[in-house]
């Protein structure tokens, strides 16, 4: 209830003249909550860089050994610097500088992250990826990858990339799996030409704010208005969390996971798409001399175990399956998946947790285990060019 009609009435002013206002300058995400005085929606960051600038840090760095890494969000820290790719970079630099291998930064990172960047967000990449000539790359394969829910939800931006000798491979996959049209990668290679892209992505970023506003202001709505219409907003909410397996929890229900892990628990074979495309990425990049580590990211098992999604047999078949293809294809292969406790995991979709318990350092820590003796040996192979020269020397690194 309202304390009265003439406050209510300028709320209901303020609310028109920010809306208006927003719509016309295309900050609706930014004026809405500021000028009801609530505060400004939270929405997941998007800490990548833009697609155009995905080896903008291997780029600037002058360190000789360059690492790729690709991955989602799971190994993504909120925190500048925190992510488990930057501290596999810093955990490496220590290693070799702990050998005498350099008395600098030695490792050079290409992130290539973007929220639910998909197996299929790889494969459209992976042909730039190569072309960088990364001398390690690091491939999280997510089981998500099985869900044809995480396929249709991912960002299609990504197939501008796909070189057009590639494109018969993906269209001869089933929509339904691939989330790929020919309209769609048209499309996205017409906003790349242009250089619209990053305009496309600020404005899908700017679309997700202005819903958040609109829900903001129905709520400062139902507040003002007992018995409004908005009220059933409320009930729709409460239902969703006690139904419905949403990240709204902190942990997932088992109709969440089962929407996650898709045919994982139901069952896959060697020719499930993610892994066809996997294959293909992975072959791409045995050819070109690239050293690759594929690993399965680390679940909350403990959870997964109480809800009765675990222990699956048909879990532990795909993974066995993604191991054949890695190795087959001549790249090394972790399974990580049961290597953190409840305690490591900070929501529904096992994003890792930055404290108390570091979930990305540890994780960084067991790929620096996996990685460090072949970044050591390509140190060893180009140790001139890793230790910095004195001013005055005439010495050439070549």
């Amino acid at each position: 209830m309202v304390a009265g009609t003439g406050s209510a009435a300028v709320w209901l002013v303020r609310l028109l003249v920010t809306v208006t206002a927003a719509l016309v300058t295309g900050k609706a995400a930014l004026s809405v909550p500021t000028a009801l005085g609530t505060k400004t929606p939270t929405v997941h960051a998007d800490a990548s860089r833009s697609f155009h600038s995905i080896f903008w840090l291997a780029a600037a760095s002058q360190a000789p050994i360059h690492l790729a890494y690709f991955t989602d969000s799971l190994a993504v820290s909120m925190q500048a610097d925190r992510s488990t790719p930057q501290r596999l970079v810093r955990s490496l630099d220590a290693e070799l500088k702990a050998r005498g291998l350099c008395g600098t930064r030695a490792v050079k990172l290409s992130q290539l992250f973007y929220k639910r960047l998909s197996i299929w967000s790889y494969y459209f990449l992976h042909d730039r990826a190569a072309r960088s000539e990364p001398h390690v790359a690091v491939l999280e394969f997510n089981l998500y990858n099985f869900s044809a829910s995480w396929h249709r939800s991912a960002a299609n931006e990504a197939t501008a990339f796909l070189p057009f000798d590639h494109l018969r491979n993906v269209l001869a996959l089933p929509v339904e799996t691939a989330g790929f049209t020919f309209d769609t990668w048209l499309l996205h290679r017409l906003f790349d030409h242009y250089g619209m892209l990053d305009v496309r992505r600020s404005l899908q970023r700017s679309q997700a704010l202005m819903t958040e506003s609109y829900w903001l202001a129905g709520d400062l709505m139902q507040e003002m208005f007992s018995g409004s219409p908005l009220s059933l907003r409320t009930v729709h909410l409460a239902h969703a969390k006690a139904h419905d397996d949403s990240a709204f929890a902190r942990r997932s229900s088992a109709k969440f996971s089962r929407t996650l892990f898709g045919t994982a628990l139901t069952g896959v074979d060697e020719k499930s798409p993610p892994l066809l495309v996997l294959r293909a990425i992975l072959e791409r990049f045995r050819d070109d001399g690239i050293i690759t580590l594929v690993y399965v990211p680390p679940y909350n098992v403990e959870h997964l175990n109480s809800i009765g999604i675990l222990p699956n047999r048909h879990f532990e078949h795909a993974i066995e399956l993604t191991r054949e293809v890695v190795e087959e294809c001549g790249a090394r292969f972790a399974d990580l998946h049961a290597i953190f406790g409840d305690q490591y995991f900070l929501d529904s979709q096992d994003h890792l947790t930055d404290e108390p318990n570091d979930g990305h350092a540890e994780l960084a820590r067991r790929l620096t285990e996996l990685l460090v003796d072949d970044v050591t040996a390509i140190a060893e192979r180009m140790r001139p060019s890793l230790w910095p020269l004195p001013a005055t020397s005439d010495r050439r690194i070549r």
